[in-house]
């Protein structure tokens, strides 16, 4: 009995090593699905800046680099340099339409950005295509020594985490079925250790039984 008890606690424990193991590596995949749709935000963002720059100053982006153009404050505000400020209307134009292209759809606020006046001259919201409410934000001002456009996506985290729907859904999913499986199999185990023992109490009954009975019928 005990060396039954014993594989039964053994192999509870495994099972559990091996669940905990599971839902680790799910969650570190689902860190790095993270991250790498980060940086996809991220790079679709500087295609966005370099279409951008294609329409309004395309002598600009032949002589330079987008990672001397772009500055990245924070996770949700990139900085792009500008030389002269630009058209208002034809900036709201054709930012909204490269961010389009590069299948960005989440909110923005644009602002452009005067280092001699050290204020915004224009501000502008860009609605996402699939139809978010603007809110009422305030968009943070990063004093500079160059003319600059200020992007800000306040729902940036949200957004990259509705593109993992499908990642989030299949762990959930997984996690619910592991839950599952764990609570079975401690039921199961728990019952055949209940029938060994009530096995064994039946065994031991009848053996102490028999003896006396033995006695009696030798008497």
């Amino acid at each position: 009995m005990v060396l039954r008890s014993q594989t039964i606690r053994l192999s509870i424990f495994i099972s559990t090593l091996v669940i905990a193991a599971i839902v680790i590596f799910q969650l570190i995949w689902l860190n790095k699905v993270y991250h790498f749709e980060q940086k996809d935000f991220d790079h679709s963002i500087a295609r966005t800046v370099r279409g951008f720059y294609e329409d309004v100053h395309p002598e600009i982006i032949s002589v330079t680099h987008l990672n001397e153009l772009i500055v990245n404050p924070n996770s949700q505000t990139y900085l792009v340099k500008m030389g002269s400020l630009p058209n208002s209307d034809s900036t709201v134009f054709y930012m909204q339409t490269e961010l389009e292209d590069e299948d960005i759809f989440t909110d923005c606020y644009l602002g452009i950005y005067n280092a001699a006046a050290k204020k915004y001259v224009y501000q502008a919201y860009l609605p996402a295509a699939t139809g978010s409410q603007k809110a009422s934000i305030e968009l943070p001002i990063f004093p500079a020594s160059y003319n600059h456009l200020t992007l800000y996506f306040p729902h940036r985290k949200q957004y990259i985490l509705s593109r993992m729907n499908f990642w989030i859904i299949s762990s959930v999913l997984l996690l619910f079925v592991l839950i599952l499986f764990s609570g079975s199999f401690y039921y199961l185990y728990r019952q055949k250790f209940l029938n060994e023992i009530q096995k064994d109490f039946v065994n031991n009954f009848t053996h102490e039984f028999k003896t006396p009975v033995s006695v009696l019928s030798l008497a």
